[in-house]
């Protein structure tokens, strides 16, 4: 039996498996991991934790990408 966590990101929900990690969450979603910023429950990751954070049932996700201008 597959067991899914439920998230939300960005204020949308998603089901995601259990174990599965942030790193592994932006890649599946085409995010691109190098040019966002995330934060977990209000928490700023840093890019080298994405693979260790591992995401939980209940979690809420904002996933924030820069844009350079001018």
């Amino acid at each position: 039996m597959k067991v899914e966590n439920k998230i939300t990101v960005n204020g949308k929900d998603y089901s995601v498996s259990t174990n599965s990690n942030l790193a592994a969450f932006m890649r599946e979603n085409d995010i691109a991991v190098e040019k966002t910023v995330a934060a977990v429950n209000g928490d700023v990751i840093k890019r080298e934790n994405l693979e260790s954070c591992i995401l939980k049932s209940g979690d809420t996700i904002d996933l924030m990408t820069f844009v350079g201008g001018g």
